[in-house]
C-alpha cells in the first residue's frame, strides 16, 4: 500500500517538473498500463518485478490525474477579447483582504454575470494597486485618504 501511494504522488510531483502539461491524448497510454497492472497480479512473477512495474503504473496514474485536474483548472480563465474590458458582476467576497507590497487583494466568487456575453472564471482575485511616489516608497508616505479594503471593516 505504501509503494501504491508513494507512486501516486512520485507522478504528481513528475508532471509538477514539467514546462508544459502534457496533452490528454496521451492519456492513452494508461489503458495498456492498467491492463499490464492487472495481468501482473494474476501471473506470479518473482517479488521485485512486481513491486517495480506497479510502481511505475500507479506514477502514471498519479501523473495523468494530477495532469488532468491541471488542464481543467487553467482552462478555466478570462478570454483574451475580454481583457481591459469593464465587465459588471455580483459575488461574494470568498477571503479576508491581504496586503501586498503595492496594495491589497482578496478572492471574490462570481455568482451572476451582468454584462451581456461576458464568460468570466468562477473564482477571481480581485486587486487595488496603490500609487507610490518612487522617491518615497515608504508606507508612511502613503496619503491619508488612499483607499484600503482592510481598515473598511
Amino acid at each position: 500500500m505504501v509503494t501504491l501511494a508513494l507512486g501516486f504522488v512520485f507522478g504528481a510531483w513528475l508532471l509538477q517538473q514539467q514546462a508544459v502539461l502534457p496533452s490528454l491524448q496521451a492519456a492513452w497510454i494508461l489503458a495498456p498500463s492498467l491492463l499490464v497492472l492487472i495481468k501482473i497480479y494474476s501471473i506470479s512473477f518473482k517479488f521485485p518485478v512486481q513491486k517495480i512495474a506497479i510502481f511505475l503504473v500507479v506514477t502514471l496514474l498519479g501523473f495523468f490525474w494530477a495532469a488532468t485536474f491541471a488542464t481543467i483548472r487553467l482552462s478555466d480563465e478570462l478570454p483574451n477579447s475580454w481583457e481591459q474590458k469593464s465587465i459588471d458582476i455580483v459575488g461574494v467576497v470568498a477571503s479576508l483582504p491581504e496586503v501586498t507590497e503595492r496594495g491589497e487583494r482578496f478572492q471574490f466568487e462570481v455568482e451572476k454575470i451582468l454584462t451581456n456575453g461576458a464568460k468570466i472564471p468562477k473564482h477571481i482575485s480581485l486587486n487595488f494597486y496603490r500609487q507610490i511616489d518612487p522617491a518615497k516608497e515608504t508606507e508612511s508616505q502613503k496619503p491619508e485618504n488612499a483607499p484600503s479594503f482592510t481598515n473598511s471593516f
